[in-house]
């Protein structure tokens, strides 16, 4: 299977207008959910957003922020922005995804 690549300085949605139409299938189901990352025992997680059917540590569509709770504080690092954007384009945040936002609640806007 050739891999589709996006234009030089292509907006991502438009890289993900072709990452959507390069299996000929369309998408499925958008999730926003953890990959693991990092060596054994040292675990970090990116969240990220991937189809449904994809293994865990499966091709994703964007790296939205990460989280690791090695670190004292656990450290969690969201882009909101982009966050908001995926769940207003239907993507269903997993359990600890949705704890996540709840930890950190977007910023009031004046």
């Amino acid at each position: 299977m050739s891999e589709v690549e996006p234009k030089p300085g292509a907006t991502a949605e438009a890289t993900w207008q072709v990452v959507a139409t390069s299996n000929g299938k369309g998408v499925g189901l958008l999730k926003i959910r953890l990959a693991r990352t990092g060596a054994r025992k040292q675990s970090s997680y990116r969240i990220v957003v991937i189809e449904s059917g994809m293994a865990r540590d499966g091709r994703f569509v964007e790296i939205l922020g990460h989280y690791n709770a090695r670190r004292n504080p656990p450290e969690l690092v969201l882009k909101r922005e982009r966050l908001d954007y995926w769940i207003g384009r239907g993507a269903q945040p997993s359990e600890t995804v949705r704890s996540f936002l709840k930890t950190k609640p977007a910023a009031a806007s004046s």
